[in-house]
């Protein structure tokens, strides 16, 4: 990292004040391609400089000058310091990856400051494009909201697990949104999507068994296997993927069903060759109704609402359905 700043200086476009090093944006012109922005907006969006030697706001540190009591110290040409927050990033990606390379990813919140300042950085350094691709994924959101441990709605995948789900169709639910668009977590979606994906699965995984297909029926099949591979390949279409499988899951059962899914889930990753685990305790066969009364229940005891989580036990005890309470949920057994 500090080999990389002290080049960007050579080169012009690192310069020192009295609290760090800083990279002059006017000096690269392709600054703000990534999120579209000139320089003149930059500047005027920028907020008012802590440091009034800095030539202009919107420049970022490559390096900070460390106080004495601040935790990370290290050894530099400018004294005791620690790197940037984007210099990080461009000195790894150029140190294991080189300096060019395909696919850089994150999360959309990086577009206007964190990426734009890495391909800022990274192409004054090489002198020539890094990244082809930059992909960008979209937040995830919890009943329409922010997720938050204030709200009480952030859910791991243990979690999940603990309240029956199994992971595949957590991710089966994921590839249902595609990754530049917000994906809205609740669980009458999820519950949708386990049913869906089980259903699946369950046609996929039973084609193992099945006769041979006739020719006309083996160049459907091709063809719908081709599909799925196109929709990846279009700026990775999940969802159309998805469909396209279930186009091909409505064809007459045969066994080229079930090896085109063995080839295919090298991509998706769903186990939808796999059997379904026979469980009488799998979510999957839990009635909606003994489901919405265990999710009021778990909700009585979020809010401490211990009547109501008790009057809400008994109904389930009369269903049949004993209720085992973790630190992350519950877990339903049929008894």
């Amino acid at each position: 990292m500090i080999a990389f700043v002290e080049t960007l200086c050579e080169k012009g476009y690192g310069y020192e004040t009295d609290d760090g090093i800083y990279f002059d944006i006017s000096a690269f012109d392709g600054y703000g391609k990534l999120s579209r922005c000139n320089l003149d907006d930059a500047l005027a969006g920028a907020r008012v400089a802590v440091n009034t030697q800095k030539r202009h706001p919107a420049d970022f540190a490559l390096w900070k000058k460390a106080e004495k009591n601040h935790i990370m110290q290290w050894q530099s040409p400018w004294g005791m310091g620690y790197p940037g927050w984007h210099i990080e990033c461009s000195t790894m990606s150029k140190k294991f990856l080189g300096d060019r390379f395909d696919i850089h990813t994150g999360g959309v919140d990086h577009i206007p400051i964190h990426h734009e300042n890495e391909i800022a950085q990274s192409e004054a350094l090489e002198g020539h494009k890094v990244v082809n691709v930059w992909m960008h994924g979209e937040f995830m959101l919890v009943d329409g909201g922010k997720m938050s441990k204030s709200l009480g709605n952030v859910y791991t995948v243990d979690d999940l697990i603990a309240r029956g789900y199994s992971p595949l169709a957590f991710r089966y639910f994921c590839l249902n949104t595609h990754y530049r668009n917000k994906l809205n977590f609740t669980f009458d979606g999820l519950n949708g999507a386990a049913t869906a994906y089980n259903r699946l699965r369950g046609i996929i995984s039973a084609c193992s068994t099945a006769p041979k297909a006739d020719d006309d029926t083996q160049s459907r099949v091709e063809k719908q296997k081709a599909a799925v591979v196109d929709a990846v390949y279009d700026d990775l279409n999940f969802p159309l993927a998805l469909g396209e499988m279930w186009t091909m899951a409505k064809l007459p059962a045969c066994r080229e069903i079930y090896d085109a899914a063995v080839e295919l889930d090298k991509i998706l990753g769903l186990e939808l060759y796999e059997p379904l685990p026979a469980d009488d305790n799998d979510r999957s066969t839990v009635p909606d109704d003994v489901k919405a009364i265990a999710e009021k229940r778990f909700v009585a005891r979020q809010n401490k609402d211990w009547a109501t989580s008790d009057a809400l036990r008994a109904e389930l005890d009369a269903l049949g359905y004993t209720v085992l309470d973790s630190k992350t949920g519950y877990e339903l057994k049929k008894k």
